[in-house]
This record gives structure tokens, C-alpha cells and sequence, in this order.
């Protein structure tokens, strides 16, 4: 005999029933999603509103409050420091194996750390500003003296990250 309780639903304070699924012990085919795709409007989803999503000319007409842009670099930059000092100074790296020591008042390039092998991931000044170094992903660490512009000291490394 069948018990009654087994296939009665017990619903808790303020829950109803949305929609009930029957589930059977046969799996879909794939006629049988072919059937049920049939019924599909796919005209309607193409005019679906784009709401939330930005069209590529509404991305290009947003204004940009940047008081400097240092666009010297000519790929991706990996990363910036600025000299601990005076924060007048920053130095900046990367993907075109280059690290580039600029003003942050006009973006004016003080020099050029230049002869790295790989794309400049490392890069900082000193604690006192005198020095900054760079490296880069083939493990190339070089030292340059900020007040000569020149390159003191240079060592390779295995792979830095």
C-alpha cells in the first residue's frame, strides 16, 4: 500500500509551489532539445536591451581627468615607484625592456635606464633617492646614480618575478 504522507508536500509558513518538475528515469536526446529549441524566438534575444553594458563609442567619449600622462613606454607597464624623498621623481617599467626615470611635475624623462634583456618588472629608487634600480624578467638587475644619470653596477640573476 501506498503511504499517503510520502507523496504529500509540506510547505513551511509563507512558501508556495512556483513550478513542479517531473523528473523521469529517461534522459533528452538530442531530437528532443532540437524540439524544444524550435519554440525559441532567437530574433528577440539579438534586439535583447543592452542595459549595463557600455557600446565601444561610449567608452571612447569618456573624459579623462588626468592632470599628466606618461606615455613613453611602448608596451605594458609592470610597475612604478616614486623616490621616497621628494616624490618629485618616479621610475617606471616594462614590457618594452625598458625602465624610464621621469618627473611626475611634467612627465619629462630624466633619463633612460637602457640594456635590459626582458620586460622591466622591478623597479624602485633607494631610501634616499640617490640610486635607482631596475630588473627584469631574464634577471638583469641593473644600478643607476640619479644625480649622474649613469649606470654603477649591473649582475645577472636566474629568472626574477
Amino acid at each position: 500500500m501506498d503511504n499517503p504522507e510520502e507523496n504529500s508536500l509540506n510547505l513551511h509558513e509563507d512558501e508556495e509551489i512556483i513550478e513542479v518538475i517531473d523528473l523521469n528515469d529517461t534522459e533528452q536526446t538530442a531530437d528532443d532539445l532540437a524540439e524544444e529549441l524550435e519554440d525559441v524566438d532567437f530574433a528577440d534575444a539579438e534586439n535583447a536591451d543592452d542595459e549595463g553594458w557600455e557600446t565601444e563609442d561610449e567608452m571612447e567619449s569618456e573624459q579623462d581627468d588626468s592632470e599628466l600622462t606618461f606615455s613613453k613606454h611602448t608596451g605594458s607597464v609592470f610597475c612604478v615607484s616614486l623616490d621616497p624623498v621628494t616624490n618629485s621623481l618616479a621610475v617606471s617599467g616594462g614590457q618594452d625592456d625598458r625602465a624610464y626615470v621621469w618627473s611626475v611635475s611634467d612627465g619629462d624623462v630624466l633619463f633612460e635606464c637602457t640594456g635590459h634583456k626582458d620586460s622591466v618588472t622591478c623597479a624602485a629608487f633607494s631610501c634616499d633617492s640617490k640610486l635607482v634600480v631596475s630588473g627584469d624578467m631574464s634577471g638583469l638587475i641593473k644600478v643607476w646614480k640619479v644625480e649622474s644619470k649613469e649606470e654603477i653596477w649591473s649582475f645577472e640573476v636566474g629568472d626574477l618575478e
